[in-house]
């Protein structure tokens, strides 16, 4: 009997171990399912906030890999204890739509339909943009000459309006012989105290790229999280870099007797004066492609911003926002669609 006992105690205590083995396997598989969900969901936040395409195509081939491994189940209890529900509907910030409940497996195919659709979509946008990259990377450089002589600083109240030269339709283009494209990068919006941290000018003839001058610059001061959330630039950068002291002369020979031009290109001269470039004395005329751009397209974009010109009215992408030769570039091709677009009109 006492065997008999035994026995029984042994089979309910190996039962009782399996049950536990079970119950602990079953809550580590739902962590980690879960952790996968969370994963997930965080790269596909971060695809909808990143502006940069290299990313996106970064953060796509990641949630890609995750959606391999999920479990269908777990995922879809995922998504419904963090959704809210209201009447017969369920709403979900993880994915921002809204569903019911007995079409939520549709919902859930049609997520990861999307994911990949757009992923593939993104992937072309990417290439484009590699293409356009290496057509600004083909232009020739020019070898900057630093200078040791400490250049004035001017006061932004000595500077007099600038004189913005207009486009018609009776333009003519072959006057336009030569020009350069300007742009900046700043660590901020006031030019009597930012400071300038990356140059760059594309010098075109006939309407053709042949040198460009382009450098990033240590300000000298730190380059705040914000600031490089916006350009891309960090001190680690700069850190080695001329001085705006030790290149404006140089800069000043590279533009000399050639038209400016520029996206918002008061905001460029402002910061160049300041630091004691002459280019604005130069007597050149100079050209605003932010105004032509709103003369031209107008209530057409969401906005005037550059890269919101160059996606909407160009089918330009350009993964690099807000690097300064990118931008010439980039401004040089608005600006020749908006030349075109007045005089043809």
């Amino acid at each position: 009997m006492l065997g008999i006992i035994k026995n029984i105690k042994e089979k309910i205590a190996e039962t009782n171990m399996k049950l536990q083995e079970k119950i602990e396997n079953e809550y580590k598989c739902n962590e980690e399912q879960k952790n996968l969900y969370n994963e997930i969901v965080l790269l596909y936040s971060k695809i909808e906030h990143t502006r940069s395409i290299k990313e996106k195509n970064n953060l796509y081939e990641d949630i890609t890999k995750l959606i391999d491994t999920i479990n269908f189940e777990h995922f879809r209890k995922n998504l419904l204890n963090s959704s809210i529900k209201k009447n017969s509907l369920y709403s979900t910030t993880d994915f921002g739509l809204w569903f019911h409940k007995e079409s939520l497996n549709d919902y859930i195919y049609g997520i990861f339909e999307k994911i990949g659709e757009n992923k593939d979509k993104n992937l072309n946008l990417l290439k484009k943009a590699i293409s356009f990259e290496n057509e600004v990377n083909s232009i020739p450089k020019h070898k900057i000459v630093l200078s040791q002589n400490k250049i004035k600083k001017k006061s932004l109240q000595n500077l007099n309006d600038i004189s913005i030269a207009k486009i018609g339709k009776s333009f003519n283009k072959e006057k336009l012989f030569k020009y350069i494209v300007v742009d900046i990068e700043t660590t901020g919006l006031q030019a009597s105290r930012n400071k300038i941290i990356e140059i760059s000018a594309i010098k075109y003839i006939d309407f053709e790229p042949i040198e460009c001058f382009t450098t990033l610059i240590n300000p000298e001061s730190e380059i705040t999280h914000n600031i490089t959330s916006i350009n891309n630039i960090s001190n680690d950068m700069v850190r080695d870099m001329p001085t705006i002291n030790q290149i404006i002369e140089d800069f000043d020979k590279f533009v000399d007797g050639f038209s400016i031009v520029g996206y918002n290109i008061c905001f460029d001269l402002k910061f160049l004066y300041c630091n004691g470039s002459n280019i604005i004395e130069n007597k050149t005329k100079i050209y605003d492609v932010y105004e032509l751009a709103k003369k031209v397209f107008k209530n057409e974009p969401n906005d005037y911003k550059l890269e919101t010109i160059c996606r909407q009215m160009c089918n330009l992408y350009l993964d690099t926002n807000h690097r300064s030769l990118i931008d010439c570039y980039a401004t040089n091709i608005i600006f020749n669609k908006c030349i075109e677009e007045i005089i043809n009109k």
